[in-house]
């Protein structure tokens, strides 16, 4: 899951992580992801990998992670 900490010391100490996580057949999970990266909502590369959902068969998850700043 994408739990990277943002690169630098100074912005870890003034960002706070939030986090969207989309559950579903996995290519709708995927045509989500890219209609959002097209709306300029985020990147690609926020997005963890797409991975089998642990508790529902069939079903893919990815969680995409935002450093927002603490202002």
């Amino acid at each position: 899951m994408n739990y990277a900490k943002p690169v630098g010391r100074s912005r870890a100490a003034t960002c706070n992580p939030v986090r969207l996580m989309a559950i579903g057949q996995r290519q709708d999970v995927q045509h989500l992801i890219d209609q959002l990266c097209k709306l300029g909502f985020c990147d690609h590369v926020d997005w963890s990998k797409l991975q089998p959902h642990p508790d529902h068969s069939g079903d893919y998850l990815s969680i995409m992670t935002q450093w927002r700043s603490r202002d």
